[in-house]
């Protein structure tokens, strides 16, 4: 018996891929062919390190920042806590007022005395009052005059009596005819006028291991000055003396 003779393939040419035809229509790699060496290019995973070491440089720092943050509110609670400061107390004696003048056609004068007690309350740390401003304002906040007062410091537990000395000479903003004056004048007129004095105090409270330095508003206001007759000399009663109100 014959067989039908057997069908033969056709030789394999040498150097023929028979991936190459399903991948020429470009939709990926052959598994005959290796990717290209720039895939296993070591600079790939050099740039992959350096970014995560870069991520985790950031973390660090935050995290850094925020304990530093949190131990810092913890020591000053703690320290807060031990030391519990208090604001000094300012006390009104006296308040004078000289020379006002606010009848045209003369020029604007006045002179203000404020005579205070201050008191520094706290049992654990010393106040240096290192800068002090002051200034004198009329019942609708006009500022009349500034000045400056020496420095000084208080112990613990300990007071002091300070005075603040202003002066208003035809200064610019109080020439004759300004509002401010016409205002004052028709006060004086009625015989008594409001005054307010503010100061500004640079301070810094002291232990013998903790500093904290701040700055204190003193508000003295709406003192109501009677005037003698014609004069231009005023008092504040001693019923309207008292506490002056401290802000940081």
């Amino acid at each position: 018996m014959s067989y039908p003779p057997t069908m033969a393939h056709p030789p394999m040419q040498q150097g023929y891929n028979y991936y190459h035809a399903y991948n020429t229509n470009g939709y990926g790699y052959s598994y005959a062919q290796a990717p290209p060496a720039s895939y296993y290019h070591p600079q790939y995973y050099q740039s992959q390190q350096i970014m995560q070491q870069s991520s985790n440089f950031v973390r660090g720092m935050l995290l850094g920042f925020m304990f530093l943050l949190l131990f810092m509110f913890s020591t000053s609670m703690i320290m807060w806590l031990i030391l519990r400061p208090e604001f000094p107390v300012f006390r009104i004696n006296n308040f004078s007022v000289t020379n006002f003048n606010a009848t045209p056609p003369v020029i604007f004068t006045a002179n203000w005395d404020a005579n205070l007690t201050v008191e520094n309350p706290n049992t654990k740390l010393k106040v240096d009052f290192d800068r002090i401003e002051n200034f004198v304002y009329d019942a609708e906040d006009d500022q009349l005059a500034s000045s400056f007062s020496q420095p000084f410091s208080l112990e613990t537990k300990t007071s002091q009596v300070m005075v603040a000395t202003m002066s208003a000479n035809g200064t610019s903003q109080l020439e004759e005819g300004s509002l401010t004056v016409e205002k004052l004048g028709k006060e004086r007129s009625s015989g008594d006028v409001t005054f307010s004095v503010r100061m500004v105090f640079w301070t810094t409270f002291k232990a013998s291991w903790w500093t904290r330095h701040a700055i204190l508003k003193v508000l003295c206001n709406d003192m109501k000055v009677p005037f003698v007759g014609a004069s231009g000399n005023g008092n504040l009663p001693f019923m309207d003396k008292g506490h002056c109100l401290v802000y940081a």
